[in-house]
């Protein structure tokens, strides 16, 4: 957990600008499910719990540019939550 809200962290200001970006009240919530393959670290999937146009652009950035360090398993797959 603690690594992959540090990797996470390394976006904010891109999450800042989705949210800038699509109005989103400030404080309000984006719940994104991932799957990150374990031998690259790449999110193959992201996909956002709510389709609003920020967590859409949340997700997106997620899958293009966050990349998580590598670990044993094949493929994970978790949630987390962006305070916008």
């Amino acid at each position: 957990p603690f690594d992959l809200k540090k990797t996470l962290n390394a976006y904010s200001k891109d999450i800042e600008t989705c949210r800038a970006t699509h109005n989103a009240a400030r404080g309000s919530i984006a719940v994104v499910k991932m799957k990150v393959e374990g031998s690259t670290g790449r999110v193959i999937e992201a996909v956002p719990e709510e389709a609003t146009p920020a967590a859409k652009c949340i997700a997106k950035v997620v899958k293009a540019k966050v990349k998580f360090p590598r670990f044993k398993l094949k493929v994970q797959e978790f949630k987390q939550r962006f305070q916008m």
